[in-house]
């Protein structure tokens, strides 16, 4: 994969080579230097300094498009690459941070039921280590934040208890306890670990925050038989869910697609926008389903809402003789149909690629 996004994102175009790049660089910093400079260490598998390339040129440049593109594509492979090598070392290790850190970084990355798949075996293999229940907690914490569906709240909720009970002086599980309630408005759960919050950390300035916040609730909000969570589901279920990933434009997304499109088993691929309009198809009218796409990705999402998952994520439908693979990209969409016979893996795995190239990631927090 890292080599594919590499090859995607690093070819040559005629711009030198990386010593006289460098040098230029030197001279004078610019965002068409830096981009171009970053393409050639990529071109030379050299990540790292391409990494620290263009995390200068974006502290340099902060609001130039392409250096901010540039950033968040090799900030991907970085991490796409350090996921290659916790996979690795779970294989031959097992230590409970090694899931927690991979559960963590398929989060950031976006790609939750991932995460959740880590995140779930390092709290069965290491139901002691309160990080395997923080990692599985932030993952439906940051889910839920996106989709206001009341289960992952329920289930983040859960799981960062247990992460308190095994660790009680546990912040980050505290911290992010006090949020979640507070999100949903349930003042009386929010006080509860806050004041434990406070106890490990007085005077710190997010816990001086959360207070703020708990006393601008409004009256009732103690009352500890609520359903919280459902009520705040209902209250947002009609809202629609906003994208904390950016798609790239249309005319960059062209090539992506035609790219997908051409692959061993690929019919047709489309990537349709929140609202459910084709916005990039290969071939471009559309093919034989092209018309019905929108129809089976608003099945797909609407069924996820049912379910109280919030985005169907991923999922496969088969029809005739052919299936049809649909992959969430952050409120986007992409749907590629295949023979009947395609490989399952060999797609998924093409599904990733793309959508590894076609969004753009904010920086961790």
């Amino acid at each position: 994969m890292i080599g594919f996004l590499r090859r995607l994102f690093g070819r040559k175009d005629g711009t030198g080579s990386v010593e006289k790049l460098r040098a230029k660089w030197q001279r004078k910093k610019s965002p068409t230097v830096a981009e171009d400079l970053a393409k050639a260490l990529l071109r030379e598998d050299k990540l790292e300094e391409a990494f620290q390339v263009v995390k200068e040129a974006y502290r340099l440049f902060p609001r130039a498009e392409r250096v901010r593109a540039c950033y968040y594509h090799v900030l991907r492979l970085r991490s796409t690459d350090e996921v290659r090598q916790l996979r690795q070392a779970i294989a031959t290790d097992g230590r409970p941070e090694l899931y927690a850190r991979l559960a963590e970084l398929y989060r950031y990355l976006g790609r939750f039921e991932e995460a959740l798949d880590v995140a779930r075996q390092g709290v069965e293999r290491h139901p002691d280590f309160p990080g395997a229940h923080l990692a599985l907690g932030r993952i439906h914490y940051t889910r839920f934040l996106k989709t206001a569906a009341a289960r992952d709240g329920k289930l983040a909720a859960e799981s960062l208890e247990r992460a308190v009970e095994v660790d009680p002086d546990n912040f980050k599980a505290l911290y992010h306890l006090v949020n979640l309630y507070l999100t949903v408005g349930d003042g009386s759960r929010a006080a509860r670990y806050l004041d434990q919050l406070a106890k490990i950390a007085p005077g710190d300035s997010r816990v001086q925050e959360l207070s703020a916040r708990l006393e601008q609730l409004p009256e009732g909000a103690q009352d500890s038989t609520v359903d919280y969570f459902t009520r705040y589901e209902t209250a947002h279920l009609r809202e629609p869910v906003a994208p904390t990933f950016q798609l790239k434009k249309q005319d960059e997304l062209a090539p992506l697609v035609a790219e997908l499109a051409a692959a061993h088993g690929v019919r047709e691929v489309a990537v349709l926008d929140h609202q459910g309009t084709v916005i990039a198809a290969a071939p471009p009218e559309g093919g034989a389903v092209g018309p019905v796409i929108s129809q089976i990705v608003s099945a797909a999402r609407n069924g996820a809402r049912r379910m109280s998952i919030g985005s169907f994520v991923q999922g496969t439908v088969t029809c005739k003789n052919m299936k049809i693979f649909l992959r969430d990209l952050e409120g986007n969409a992409v749907a590629v149909v295949t023979s009947k016979d395609a490989g399952h893996d060999t797609i998924q795995l093409k599904l990733s690629q793309f959508a590894a190239a076609c969004i753009s990631v904010p920086e961790r927090s």
